[in-house]
């Protein structure tokens, strides 16, 4: 089991946590859980006067600190996050650069993507999104090492 710490930006999100309501952020108290199994999570956060943000995450360790940064205009866009840092970002097979640590990736259409990253001396990891309308996703992406 681990704990799981998020914070906004802009702070003041309402957050649900896998599903269930878990309060606000605010700089000086993040919304903190603990408890949490390992495995697959996904948090909503929603802020009026700007688009919903759907993070989902893979908790492999103790803790994860998860920023969310809200914007206005998040259309046909996601954001990816790799630990450790440097991974390659490729979506429908198309290279966008390195994630150092985190990489926005902008103009996507709606409907379903595969996201895949890759890091020398890492198990490359690959994923099948979803771009929605109105929605900005995030996707923190742990690499195992190879053996």
């Amino acid at each position: 089991m681990g704990a799981v710490k998020i914070l906004s930006e802009p702070q003041g999100a309402v957050i649900d946590f896998d599903g269930t309501p878990r309060g606000e952020t605010f700089d000086a108290k993040p919304v903190e859980i603990r408890g949490v199994p390992y495995g697959w999570h996904t948090i909503r956060a929603a802020l009026p006067g700007r688009v919903p943000h759907v993070v989902e995450f893979n908790l492999e360790r103790g803790q994860a600190e998860i920023r969310i940064p809200f914007s206005a205009d998040g259309f046909g866009r996601l954001n990816a996050r790799t630990f450790p840092p440097g991974a390659e970002v490729f979506v429908d097979s198309r290279y966008h650069g390195k994630a150092e640590p985190q990489i926005a990736v902008n103009g996507l259409s709606y409907g379903e993507h595969s996201l895949w990253v890759r890091l020398d001396g890492h198990r490359q990891e690959r994923l099948n999104i979803l771009v929605e309308r109105q929605v900005e996703h995030s996707y923190y992406l742990y690499l195992t090492k190879e053996k």
